[in-house]
């Protein structure tokens, strides 16, 4: 599903926690390889990984890394997706972001 959401993104993970996922694809006529960590999961109710981005032009460091959070909740007989990202330096990245989900 994250093919449909981040630009054909492909990723390929055992979903544990501790696992790696890679983001490999092209975007803009370029290729990019960027890569997270499984930090905790909780099927059906919450994914938390920390995100780095090759294009982002920064050194592939800790401190460079992002928390994305996703939790679902029940909600009137529906689930409700909550998406948290920090990190986020300017307007222009929170657009391509919210222009992403």
């Amino acid at each position: 599903m994250i093919k449909e959401y981040i630009s054909g993104t492909n990723t390929v993970s055992d979903w544990q926690k501790g696992s790696t996922i890679p983001y490999t694809g092209d975007w803009e006529g370029k290729t990019y390889e960027d890569k997270g960590v499984i930090i905790d999961i909780i099927p059906e109710k919450l994914l938390h990984t920390i995100y780095f981005s090759g294009m982002s032009g920064k050194e592939d460091k800790a401190e460079t890394y992002a928390n994305v959070i996703y939790k679902v909740s029940p909600d009137a007989g529906h689930s409700t997706l909550t998406i948290s990202q920090d990190k986020i330096e300017d307007d222009g990245q929170l657009k391509q972001i919210e222009e992403n989900w």
